[in-house]
C-alpha cells in the first residue's frame, strides 16, 4: 500500500492541467531584458517535481522557443522544504529532461514564505497545490481538538487562529515572489479555496477519511490514544476575501482570480466502474503519499515503536471506509480552488 506521491498525485496533476492555457498566456506576457541570459523558472512547492517538470517541459518551454529561440537557456530552480523528496526530485529531473540540453534545474531547500532566489531573477512562478499547507500548528488547534481535520467551527478560536496563520503567510508568500520576479514576470498559483457552495478544500472530505480512520482505530483500542497525541492535518483553505486582502499588501497587477470546483479523478474512476475497493485503495493511497512524513514525525515523537505497522493500519482501515457503500463522494477529493495570476509591473 505504500506508494510514492508520483503514483498518488492525480487529483494535484489534473488541477495543473485545467489551467495550461493560462500558464500559456502568462509566458506570453512575460518580459525578458537585454541583460538576461536565459529564461527562469521558479517552481514553488516542487514536491518531487514530476508534475511540474512535465508541465514546464510540454507547455512551458515550446512558448519560449517561439518567443526567443531554441538557443536561449531555459532555467528551472525547484523550491520546497528542506525535508523534501530530493532524491525522486532529481531521479524525475533527469527522466523528464534526459535528452534535451540547454535546460538547467537546480533546487533550493526553502518555505514558500521566504524568498528562494535573488531578488529581480525569475521571469515565471508556478506554485501548484502548495500553498494550503502551513508549517505550524497554533496551541489552540491542539489543545481544542488533538487529532482532527482543518475545518472547525467558525466560533472555534482554533479556526480563527488558523485563518490569521494562514493570511500572514499567504502576504509572506506573494512580498517573496514580488521580490524575486523582474519587470514583467508572471505567477501563476494554485491552493485550496473556499466558496459559500464548496466550504472545504480540495482534499477535505480524503482528509476527513484519515481522521475517521484514526478515531475508529481509537474507538476500537488499536491504536494508543497518546500515540497521535497533538496531529493536526496541516492545510487550511482560504475564502475570496482573504486573498484579495492579502494582495492588497503588495504591487502586483491582478490578471485573474478564479474559483472553480476540483474534480476528483478517483471518483470520476469510480463511477465509470463502480469499483468501491479500488477507490479506497486510491484514497488511502493518495492521502499516505501526502501525510505520512508528518505521521511519521508524530507518532516517533510520541515514543511509537512500530510506526511501519500502525501506519499501515491508518491507510488500511481509511481505504475499508472509503471503499464502503455511498461513502465514495463524501470521500473525494472534491473541493473548491483557487486560481491566482498575477503580474510585477
Amino acid at each position: 500500500m505504500d506508494k510514492s506521491y508520483d503514483e498518488c498525485s492525480a487529483a494535484q496533476r489534473g488541477i495543473q492541467e485545467s489551467n495550461e492555457a493560462k500558464v500559456v498566456a502568462a509566458v506570453r506576457k512575460c518580459r525578458m531584458s537585454e541583460s538576461d541570459t536565459c529564461f527562469c523558472v521558479l517552481l514553488v512547492g516542487c514536491a518531487t517535481g514530476l508534475n511540474d517538470l512535465i508541465l514546464v517541459k510540454r507547455v512551458v518551454i515550446p512558448q519560449v522557443v517561439e518567443r526567443w529561440g531554441r538557443d536561449l537557456p531555459v532555467q528551472i530552480i525547484c523550491a520546497d522544504v528542506v525535508e523534501n523528496e530530493w532524491q525522486q526530485l532529481f531521479k524525475n529531473t533527469n527522466d523528464v529532461f534526459e535528452k534535451q540540453t540547454n535546460i538547467f534545474v537546480s533546487a533550493v531547500g526553502q518555505s514558500f514564505t521566504e524568498q528562494c532566489v535573488r531578488t529581480g531573477s525569475v521571469h515565471l512562478v508556478l506554485s501548484f497545490s502548495c500553498l494550503h499547507w502551513f508549517n505550524e500548528v497554533p496551541k489552540s488547534v491542539v489543545a481544542s481538538k488533538g487529532v482532527c481535520f482543518v475545518v472547525l467551527d467558525e466560533s472555534d478560536v482554533a479556526k480563527r487562529d488558523i485563518r490569521k496563520l494562514c493570511d500572514e503567510m499567504l502576504k509572506q508568500f506573494l512580498a517573496a515572489r514580488f521580490k524575486e520576479l523582474a519587470p514583467g514576470g508572471q505567477l501563476i498559483a494554485t491552493f485550496d479555496a473556499e466558496t459559500d457552495s464548496i466550504p472545504l478544500h480540495n482534499f477535505g472530505g480524503s482528509t476527513i477519511c484519515v481522521q475517521d480512520a484514526i478515531r475508529v482505530l481509537l474507538d476500537q483500542g488499536q491504536l494508543s490514544q497518546t500515540s497521535l497525541q497533538g496531529y493536526f492535518v496541516k492545510t487550511a483553505s482560504r475564502t475570496e476575501a482573504e486573498i484579495r486582502s492579502a494582495l492588497e499588501t503588495v504591487d502586483f497587477e491582478t490578471q485573474e482570480l478564479a474559483f472553480a470546483n476540483a474534480a476528483c479523478p478517483y471518483l470520476d474512476e469510480y463511477l465509470r466502474s463502480r469499483d468501491e475497493e479500488k477507490f479506497g485503495r486510491e484514497i488511502a493511497n493518495a492521502m499516505r503519499s501526502c501525510l505520512a512524513q508528518e505521521l511519521v514525525r508524530c507518532l516517533t515523537l510520541n515514543g511509537c515503536e512500530q510506526v511501519d505497522t500502525v501506519l499501515d493500519l491508518i491507510f488500511t482501515t481509511c481505504a475499508r471506509l472509503a471503499s464502503e457503500k455511498d461513502r465514495q463522494t463524501e470521500y473525494s477529493t472534491m473541493g473548491a480552488v483557487c486560481t491566482l495570476w498575477v503580474s510585477k509591473k
